[in-house]
C-alpha cells in the first residue's frame, strides 16, 4: 500500500507537509539517515517542520526537506 501522498504524486499532484512529524522513530531522525520514513521519502515534494512529538514546542529543530533550517533565536527583555 503506498502513502496517500505518494498516489497524489504518481497521479501529476503536488504536495507538501508543514508541521510536526511524529511517524519517524527517533533512532532515525539524525543527519546520517536512514532517511527513508521522512515525508520527502513518502511521497512529499516539500516538507517545513520538526521531526518528533518529544520535541520543544516552543522552540523547535526546524527542517526544509531533509536539511536543518537556522533559526534565529532573539530574547526579548522588559523594562
Amino acid at each position: 500500500m503506498a502513502p496517500l501522498a505518494e498516489m497524489l504524486r504518481l497521479n501529476g499532484y503536488s504536495t507538501s507537509f508543514f508541521g510536526k512529524n511524529h511517524e519517524t522513530a527517533a533512532w532515525e531522525i539524525s543527519p546520517s539517515g536512514p532517511t527513508n520514513r521522512w515525508p520527502n521519502r513518502s511521497g512529499f515534494d516539500e516538507f517545513y517542520g520538526f521531526m518528533g512529538g518529544e520535541t520543544n514546542q516552543w522552540a523547535p529543530f526546524l527542517y526544509h526537506n531533509l536539511s536543518p533550517v537556522e533559526v534565529r533565536r532573539t530574547r526579548t527583555t522588559t523594562s
